[in-house]
């Protein structure tokens, strides 16, 4: 997986397929917090290596330069929470 967040994002299909990835694996989080700042709960640990977040936090900032206005969740959290919610993950 690791891969995928060194994949540059170019279009909304690209921002989309990472958002999804990253909820089917339960790794998702606000995405306007510093990836190196997010926690594992039960042990307090990172969730993402330096290298990792660092690559995530640039697939961040490229995701949020795109257009998101014709798609009906309006931004890249939009989408999130809608992916979240088809998995059961939300409430």
């Amino acid at each position: 997986m690791k891969t995928i967040f060194n994949e540059k994002i170019n279009n909304l299909d690209d921002a989309k397929f990472f958002i999804e990835v990253l909820a089917i694996n339960k790794l998702s989080f606000h995405f306007e917090e510093d990836a190196q700042d997010i926690v594992d709960l039960n042990d307090g640990k990172p969730t993402f290596s330096v290298d990792d977040a660092n690559s995530i936090n640039d697939r961040l900032d490229e995701m949020y330069n795109l257009d998101w206005s014709s798609e009906d969740c309006e931004c890249p959290i939009g989408y999130q929470i809608m992916c979240l919610e088809a998995l059961g993950l939300w409430d």
